[in-house]
């Protein structure tokens, strides 16, 4: 693994995330503003109804993903591509009719939706057929994944979130209504990612689609495929119904303040999530070549950074949201208070850890076990978040999206990883536990104090002493793992 590769994929990375956060923290002011609280938190939810499609990829992308990264040649990796567009190609038509049919049955079956206007429901339906016709054409990603090439698909990540943006400014500039902005800002991601896709084939050196190919059987594919979009399905239901239960219960203002709050930790939720697709295909070429020293170390190391990384941004998110609010939206009114606040960073923390081990085990194809995991989480999290909105509010909702996580995917994951007769390595268990009991008692004594009320000289020292115990607990646990660490940089 050459060492300057990975430090180009993931620097790529960093420059996407702080030009995206630039990007998101000017697009929310402006939308509030020119759509109003209640308006913008229609759209949102509208949004998230639309995000719900994602799992209409029947998870065949993250299948060629993984099997692109576990092949051996581009032959191979050519023979995956084609045929994982060609049965997105038949699901699309599929999923057209199907989905639409669904949109309609919300709309006139449903009574919490009935105050839509016809301006939403037409750009719902725009935004429906714009995501369905991309999804074939998305799986260029899974070419830039296995041929090392993160700061491709970076780029144009950061351009679907300008284009999203400029259209924004577009619809305000010529005084338009949402469905102007569904349709430009569809129509342009559709030819985005059609570029995409023509440079992915150029990419593998592919100038015939039509071509027979025979090395890979389809059933490789949809059989994985199947089992992702099983898990997908958990993963929706976990992403993308807060923002549904909070307008049934809440309102749509609510929804406002809620997405606001999740927005800001998501943010920050990119500076890990960037280091999944960085390491995937190292996982499959190790796990290949039955390097279990290197698979072991790289695994280990994503254990240890990521959620150091993730337990960071908990406390300093914490500690000044209020501050971060007023400087980004300039009024307080959009503060949730400190206890949601103090829920959606654990869970990131939770996120974290689980998605080192998720991440780890899909990259093998490695799939048994984790539908009943995200099964687990998305019932959980659901019927939590629905009887705890009733009586805490949104932070019932964001509690029981934390208790999902952890009643599921991080108590069942590490097990499933140690328990893998195929794996011929060990896994630090115990150091998570530890380390994860030293962070939660930390920030939960910091709650308990109320410290998110000190001066901002004193949270600025808290911090600080906080990162200098963390830093301490992470070295004297893991002495032995930081010392192979230096190994990364020997990878050719």
């Amino acid at each position: 693994m050459a060492f300057k590769n990975i430090l180009t994929n993931i620097g790529s990375s960093y420059i996407q995330i702080a030009l995206s956060v630039v990007l998101n923290i000017m697009y929310i002011p402006i939308a509030l503003h020119y759509l109003g609280a209640e308006r913008y938190g229609v759209w949102i939810v509208l949004q998230t109804l639309i995000n719900l499609l994602s799992i209409a990829n029947f998870g065949i992308p993250t299948a060629v993903t993984n099997l692109m990264c576990l092949s051996q040649n581009n032959i191979e990796k050519y023979d995956v591509l084609v045929k994982g567009f060609r049965i997105l190609l038949k699901v699309c038509f599929f999923l057209f009719s199907m989905c639409l049919i669904s949109f309609f049955i919300i709309l006139h079956m449903t009574s919490w939706l009935d105050n839509l206007t016809h301006e939403m429901k037409t750009s719902s339906l725009i935004l429906i057929i714009f995501f369905i016709a991309r999804i074939p054409f998305q799986i260029s990603s899974a070419v830039f994944v296995s041929e090392k090439k993160i700061y491709i698909a970076k780029i144009y990540e950061l351009l679907t979130i300008l284009i999203t943006f400029l259209s924004l400014l577009a619809m305000i500039y010529f005084e338009q209504n949402l469905i102007f902005l569904a349709f430009l800002s569809g129509f342009l991601l559709m030819c985005l990612n059609c570029f995409s896709f023509w440079n992915s084939l150029q990419i593998l050196g592919i100038n015939n689609l039509s071509k027979s190919s025979s090395h890979i059987e389809a059933s490789s594919i949809y059989k994985p495929g199947f089992a992702l979009f099983i898990s997908g399905i958990g993963a929706i239901v976990v992403w993308n119904t807060d923002n549904i239960v909070l307008s049934k219960f809440l309102g749509f203002q609510q929804v406002t303040v809620y997405s606001t709050a999740f927005r800001l930790f998501s943010f920050a939720f990119m500076t890990f999530g960037l280091f999944y697709p960085v390491f995937t295909p190292y996982y499959g070429k190790f796990f290949k070549q039955k390097d279990w020293a290197k698979l072991h170390n790289l695994l280990n190391f994503n254990i240890v950074v990521i959620p150091f990384i993730a337990v960071c941004v908990w406390l300093v998110g914490w500690l000044f949201a209020k501050d971060i609010i007023f400087l980004w939206l300039g009024d307080y009114k959009l503060y949730a208070g400190p206890l949601l606040y103090f829920i959606l960073g654990a869970y990131g923390l939770i996120l974290a850890y689980v998605g080192v081990m998720f991440n780890f085990l899909t990259s093998l194809n490695f799939l048994k076990g984790l539908i009943y995991v995200t099964v687990i989480e998305a019932i959980v999290k659901l019927f939590l978040s629905i009887f705890l909105v009733q009586i805490l509010g949104a932070e019932g909702v964001a509690l029981g999206t934390l208790i999902g996580a952890i009643s599921g995917p991080l108590i069942l994951l590490p097990f499933l990883i140690k328990n893998n007769k195929k794996l011929k390595m060990s896994f630090p268990i115990n150091n998570i536990v530890v380390l994860l009991f030293i962070y939660c008692l930390i920030l939960v004594i910091l709650f308990l104090l109320k410290a998110n009320d000190f001066s901002l000289i004193n949270r600025i020292v808290i911090v600080c002493i906080c990162l200098f115990v963390f830093i301490m607990a992470q070295l004297i646990l893991n002495k032995q793992l930081f010392r192979k660490i230096f190994i990364f940089i020997k990878f050719r």
